[in-house]
């Protein structure tokens, strides 16, 4: 993926997410559907496949080097308030996820948190 195909799906929806490892598709699925706003939901291949990526309204199945490469972008600067990695592999800094983990948030609580809705 070109980072000017990345630029043109941040404006064409509400927000774009960059679904990596650790994340339960189909509770975010479930919680994204409560959302009025349009959503992408940009997902490794790599561990989900495209039956699992399916339960999500409005996703692209990325190959690993793509991942890999918008991960890698994400990484370097913020380029927009649209675009959001969800992950539970990053060790590097502080994770939403580490508090599920921790108990001090459900799962769903943290998905409604990651996708800026109300609990």
């Amino acid at each position: 993926m070109k980072t000017s195909d990345l630029e043109v799906l941040i404006r064409e929806y509400d927000d774009v997410y960059l679904v990596g490892e650790g994340i339960n598709l189909s509770l975010l699925a479930r919680v994204s559907e409560s959302s009025e706003k349009r959503d992408l939901f940009l997902v490794s291949e790599n561990p989900y496949s495209e039956s699992e990526a399916a339960v999500l309204n409005i996703y692209k199945l990325l190959k690993d080097s793509e991942y890999n490469q918008i991960r890698n972008l994400y990484g370097t600067y913020e380029f927009s308030d649209n675009f959001h990695l969800l992950s539970s592999d990053d060790k590097n800094y502080g994770c939403i996820m580490n508090l599920v983990k921790t108990g001090i948030l459900s799962e769903e609580e943290a998905y409604k948190a990651m996708l800026g809705l109300r609990a």
